[in-house]
């Protein structure tokens, strides 16, 4: 038995649109073909439709630093300035990440406080 075809969605057209219009601000397709190809895209019924506007293209490659996870184990500490008097000890500030906001002691590299 054959499997049906899939039905493209208005988002995966939408993604489709958005790699060509990707590889067209890389110079890899001239206004004409970017033009056809996003006509294409969107006249798309079927999802299988959309793989050939791609076939002389090189793949997507992962953007470092993006994704879910991409930031997990690391924080943000911005400092916090305030009117204390220098001998009263290290400054604090406020740590975020993991989804928590914590206050920290924030001193100077190599002091022993």
């Amino acid at each position: 038995m054959t499997e049906p075809r899939m039905r493209a969605g208005n988002t995966d057209r939408q993604a489709a649109v958005d790699r060509l219009t990707r590889r067209f601000t890389e110079s890899r397709l001239d206004a004409g073909e970017f033009d056809e190809r996003v006509g294409k895209a969107y006249a798309a019924t079927h999802l299988d439709k959309l793989p050939p506007l791609f076939a002389d293209l090189p793949e997507d490659q992962p953007r470092r630093g993006s994704g879910p996870g991409a930031h997990a184990g690391r924080a943000l500490i911005i400092p916090v300035h305030s009117d204390r008097p220098v001998d009263s000890g290290p400054p604090v500030g406020p740590v975020l990440g993991r989804g928590r906001t914590d206050r920290i002691p924030v001193g100077h590299r190599g002091s022993s406080r």
